[in-house]
């Protein structure tokens, strides 16, 4: 099936990255969060410009036009919990621990992430009818799952993250965050896995690295996303990261070894 059908948001994942995407290995790196309203992305682009030359008399000698060209793709995502630690992944705000050195509030700050800042990825739900054709009896290989398809995306890179306004009175209280998108080739093909990378639905990394003018990549998967996690975790990055011989497979953010991740 090459059409998909985007319905609802399952899950958001934030991964703690440098310039260009570079993820960034360590404890309170990767987190994995239901706890998010709509996020929405528009696209931002450099105007087609007309270049023209007239003649002595008047008539056009030269006509050309330029191409229209992207610039970055603003995000904004609101969140129905105000979790300190998801903010952490985008602003420079600092987080306010108690006595436990649990994550209890932030302070905001004047500045703004520029050189570093969040990947994000979003698991959707597809359309109910959304079902592949089988080709053979594998079909009943994949387990009570089946293989279930969700949409998949990730913006390696966004920066320049600020959090909105908010109200608070007589209704659920809401914030958002927004910021826009940059160049992520360091995030390569990724440090998690969630695409097959072969016909027993094992689950893998991206296939391809991201190049230098690519800002978001979508695909179907039939990659379960990864359960919520319990605030920040540790993320290790599989090696080698980059090149012909890097990894197919990574492990999971916040345990040791190569287990695939996924999850219901």
């Amino acid at each position: 099936m090459t059409a998909t059908g985007i319905v609802r948001g399952k899950r958001l994942r934030l991964t703690r990255v440098a310039a260009c995407g570079l993820p960034i290995k360590g404890e309170n790196s990767s987190l994995t969060t239901k706890g998010f309203v709509t996020i929405n992305i528009t696209k931002v682009m450099k105007d087609a410009e007309d270049l023209e030359q007239t003649n002595a008399d008047g008539g056009v000698c030269i006509a050309d036009r330029t191409p229209p060209e992207l610039k970055w793709l603003e995000f904004e995502a609101e969140f129905c919990r105000v979790d300190p630690e998801v903010l952490s992944f985008f602003t420079d705000d600092a987080t306010v621990l108690d006595y436990a050195n649990r994550p209890v509030g932030f302070r905001s700050s004047k500045t703004v992430k520029v050189d570093a800042g969040a990947a994000v990825e979003l698991w959707t739900g597809v359309g109910s009818d959304d079902c592949d054709l089988p080709e053979d009896d594998s079909a009943f290989d994949v387990g009570e799952t089946g293989n279930a398809p969700y949409g998949y995306f990730v913006l390696p890179f966004i920066k320049e993250a600020v959090m909105g306004d908010f109200e608070i009175g007589a209704q659920v209280t809401t914030f958002k965050v927004s910021g826009i998108t940059g160049a992520a080739p360091k995030w390569g093909r990724g440090p998690y896995n969630v695409v097959p990378v072969d016909a027993k639905n094992t689950a893998g990394r991206l296939l391809t690295p991201f190049e230098a003018d690519q800002h978001l990549h979508f695909q179907r998967t039939t990659i379960a996303p990864p359960p919520e996690t319990d605030g920040a975790v540790e993320l290790t990055l599989p090696t080698p990261y980059f090149g012909s011989g890097a990894a197919d497979i990574a492990g999971e953010p916040g345990a040791a070894g190569g287990d695939p991740v996924g999850g219901p």
